[in-house]
């Protein structure tokens, strides 16, 4: 005889991969002195994969553009064997920084799509935006009516607020 298992789900005979119950029978087909057998239903659970999506924490400069956020995903049960099956989620991150964004820390959230197949954890990053650095050089300007100062220059950490500058002229 042919043993003819697992069935899943017989209308289809396809082996399941989504979280769900389900059930098997095994058959055993009719052959030379046995007849055919059929198993009673035997069910069975796939549970959704418990997986955690952390972004991760970055930093950039004032000033400048944002960089890409990303993201990593990792199992606490079960396994990620497919990039596709998480792409269901539509994995998103998002902050409230920008390229105008002031100097300071900001957090970095996960956003994703609800699926059967996954029990999903969040863990939020960080963008911290930095003091740019700037450079002044001036140069002294040699008029008839104004005396001759040497020529400079400035360093300066700029913290994304906005400053004057104060000349004293001698």
């Amino acid at each position: 005889g042919i043993l003819d298992w697992p069935i899943f789900n017989p209308e289809t005979k396809e082996v399941p991969t989504e979280a769900g119950n389900y059930y098997l029978i095994a058959k055993v087909a009719a052959g030379d002195g046995y007849e055919a057998i059929v198993s009673e239903p035997v069910s069975f659970t796939i549970k959704p994969a418990e997986i955690v999506i952390s972004a991760e924490s970055t930093t950039g400069v004032y000033g400048e553009s944002l960089p890409t956020l990303t993201y990593r995903v990792s199992a606490l049960k079960g396994k990620i064997t497919d990039d596709e099956k998480i792409s269901v989620l539509k994995i998103g991150l998002s902050t409230a920084a920008g390229s105008t964004a002031e100097v300071g820390v900001y957090p970095i959230n996960v956003t994703y799509k609800e699926s059967d197949n996954f029990i999903v954890q969040t863990v939020p990053g960080t963008y911290t935006v930095q003091p740019a650095t700037m450079t002044a050089t001036f140069e002294a300007v040699n008029r008839a009516d104004v005396p001759v100062q040497d020529s400079g220059r400035m360093e300066a950490v700029y913290d994304g607020k906005e400053h004057g500058i104060r000349v004293n002229a001698v």
